[in-house]
């Protein structure tokens, strides 16, 4: 437990220190080529166009609310309070890349290409990683393996999506991820010291 509160915080540290990398250096790998690269998304091929409007789509508010008040009910319904603590602490995750996001502006290569609104770290990414994968793992536990494969296929193809569509560079989606995953952890923590309160057996960790 101790280990994965501390991996939280340093994934956290990670985020603020890659931050601090890309305002000094300018850059960080493979920023450049992702402007080179996927800068002009309308010339790219309908199908890629559609494979990453589908996942910007599951990254809108619209479906973050749903996903949120329809995985809050099940939870509830089925008794599952100490679990919808978790979800809770990993909607933090959110919550702080609002805030990071808030805080910082765009970042310098983004400026530089022409874009404007923050950027950095990618929200799109953290939700995927920390609620959607949080779900996930719920539902691995639970045998939904067909759920936690969809999870996993939302989470690992977010990042790169983003940046394929032109939305993200690359140090975006690595901070959405690092960020996504200290929050995950941190619900991992939640649910195994309210399990432990509660004298249930914590089985094996969500992270």
């Amino acid at each position: 437990m101790a280990a994965r509160l501390s991996l939280s915080a340093a994934l956290f540290a990670l985020v603020l220190a890659l931050h601090v990398w890309i305002e000094l250096l300018g850059s960080f790998p493979g920023d450049r080529w992702a402007l080179d690269s996927f800068g002009r998304p309308s010339t790219q091929p309908g199908l890629v166009q559609d494979i990453t409007g589908f996942y910007q789509a599951l990254g809108t508010p619209a479906f973050a609310i749903a996903l949120a008040v329809i995985a809050t009910w099940m939870l509830w319904r089925r008794g599952l309070q100490i679990e919808l603590a978790g979800l809770a602490t990993a909607w933090s995750a959110v919550l702080v890349n609002i805030l990071l996001k808030s805080i910082y502006g765009p970042t310098a290569p983004w400026l530089a290409a022409g874009h404007s609104g923050s950027n950095f770290p990618s929200g799109h990414t953290t939700f995927a990683t920390a609620v959607i994968g949080y779900l996930g793992l719920l539902a691995h536990r639970r045998r939904q393996r067909e759920l936690a494969l969809v999870a996993a296929v939302v989470v690992i193809g977010m990042g790169p999506m983003r940046v394929i569509r032109g939305t993200h560079l690359v140090s975006d989606v690595v901070g959405g991820y690092c960020l996504g995953v200290a929050g995950l952890l941190l619900a991992g923590v939640v649910v195994s010291v309210l399990k432990a309160r509660a004298g249930a057996p914590s089985g094996r960790p969500l992270s």
